[in-house]
């Protein structure tokens, strides 16, 4: 036969306080043997505190489950072998540096560069300067004379002579049949409507060679 305590452990025939967690008898009503490492509700409620709160989770599996020692070492081993490996990759990664930190060192290499030494003054005496070029004088623009205006072309017939053509270079003209002399002749009558230079309007009626 087999006992539990109230927290479900087993206790021995005759034993009055659990020897884990030191409750006392539960029940004395036979208890059927379950096979080491069977899971019961409790056991679940173990495992998922080592997931997510394992130092709650150790305790639990060391104080309240009904686990063999063997397995509940070789859980705890697990567990720390797990932390050690997190820490040394936490330690072993550098740290972040933000831009707020990074900008006061940066501050300070500058401030600590010694100032550049002024530059070597020069002995050598200053050129002399060039003296300026002669500026370069425009050609003035040719100005072409106006060609000379042409001359009229002389009338070929005499303004004077209206209905026939008198040449104005002739010497003198007389009625043709009359008894001028010439040299050149011209058949009347026609209208004299200027001056009369060669004669040939007499009677003044503005009718030459009547």
């Amino acid at each position: 036969m087999n006992f539990l305590c109230a927290n479900g452990h087993r206790m021995r025939e005759g034993q009055q306080f659990c020897a884990i967690c030191g409750e006392g008898l539960f029940s004395e009503a036979p208890i059927p043997i379950r096979a080491p490492g069977t899971p019961t509700g409790q056991n679940w409620f173990v495992v998922a505190m080592l997931v997510v709160l394992f130092p709650v989770g150790l305790y639990l599996m060391w104080r309240r489950s009904a686990w063999l020692p063997k397995t509940k070492t070789i859980v705890t081993a697990a567990l720390a072998g797990l932390l050690v490996i997190s820490i040394a990759r936490g330690s072993s990664s550098p740290a972040p540096v933000s831009k707020h930190e990074s900008a006061p060192i940066t501050t300070l290499a500058i401030a600590s560069d010694p100032p550049p030494p002024p530059p070597a003054r020069s002995t050598a005496p200053a050129p002399k300067p060039k003296p300026p070029s002669p500026k370069a004088v425009a050609p003035k623009p040719v100005v072409k004379a106006p060609a000379p205006a042409p001359t009229p072309a002389a009338p070929k017939c005499h303004p004077s002579y209206s209905g026939v053509c008198l040449r104005p270079d002739s010497p003198d003209y007389d009625c043709a049949g009359g008894s001028g002399d010439g040299p050149d002749y011209v058949q009347g009558p026609f209208k004299v409507v200027g001056p009369d230079e060669y004669g040939l309007d007499r009677d003044h009626d503005g009718i030459g060679c009547e």
